[in-house]
C-alpha cells in the first residue's frame, strides 16, 4: 500500500523539526547530571565593536583630528559661535560691551587668529589681518573687548557650540587639505 502525498509531506516536516532542535531546547531537556556540562553552557556574548565616528564631537577631538591645524580649528570654531551668537542679538544685559563694538572686535580677533595660527583657506587667498594695521593701543582694546565678549558667551552656556558646528569645522579643514594636496595651504 502506497503512502499518500499529504502524509509523506507531514512525515518530512516532523523529521525536519526533530533535526532542527535548538541548543536552547537541548539545554532545557538535558538530564540533570549534564546541566552543568561546559558543552551545554551558554556561549559568552561577543563584545560589541567600539563605535567610531569619522567626525569630532568635542573641541579636544577637533584639535587632535585636524592635525597641524588643530589649534586654529578650535579657535575658529569658538570665534564662529561667538559671532553667530552676536548676530542673533543676545540681551544687552548679557553683554559687557555694546553689540556693534563686540561684533567688530570679535571679527578682527578672529581674522588675526586665523593668520597667526595658520588657518587654511579653501580659496587659497589667505586672510587679511586688519587688526595688525591698528595702533598697539587699539589692538589691545580690540583684544580686550573680544575676550570680554568670549567670556559673556561662555556665561550664556556657549550657545551654538554643538557637535554639528565642530563637524563642519573639521569638514572645512579636511576640504582645504584635500583640495590642495600638492601645494602649501594658504594661511
Amino acid at each position: 500500500m502506497a503512502i499518500s502525498q499529504p502524509n509523506r509531506k507531514a512525515r518530512g516536516k516532523r523529521a525536519a523539526a526533530e533535526r532542527q532542535r535548538t541548543l536552547k531546547q537541548l539545554r532545557e531537556h538535558a538530564p540533570s547530571r549534564d546541566r552543568g556540562h561546559p558543552a551545554l553552557a551558554a556561549p559568552a556574548p561577543a563584545p560589541l565593536p567600539a563605535r567610531y565616528s569619522l567626525w569630532a564631537t568635542s573641541l579636544e577631538e577637533l584639535a587632535t583630528r585636524c592635525g597641524p591645524h588643530g589649534e586654529a580649528a578650535v579657535q575658529d570654531a569658538l570665534w564662529g559661535c561667538v559671532s553667530v551668537w552676536l548676530m542673533h542679538g543676545p540681551d544687552a544685559a548679557r553683554l559687557t560691551n555694546p553689540r556693534a563694538v563686540a561684533t567688530t572686535a570679535v571679527f578682527l580677533c578672529q581674522t588675526a587668529d586665523r593668520v597667526r595660527l595658520g588657518y587654511p583657506s579653501l580659496s587659497g587667498n589667505g586672510f587679511d589681518d586688519r587688526l595688525a594695521s591698528l595702533s598697539p593701543d587699539a589692538q589691545g582694546e580690540a583684544r580686550l573687548v573680544a575676550a570680554e565678549t568670549l567670556a559673556d558667551w561662555e556665561r550664556a552656556d556657549r550657545p551654538g557650540l554643538s557637535s554639528d558646528t565642530i563637524k563642519r569645522t573639521q569638514q572645512y579643514i579636511q576640504a582645504c587639505t584635500q583640495a590642495t594636496p600638492d601645494q602649501e595651504i594658504a594661511a
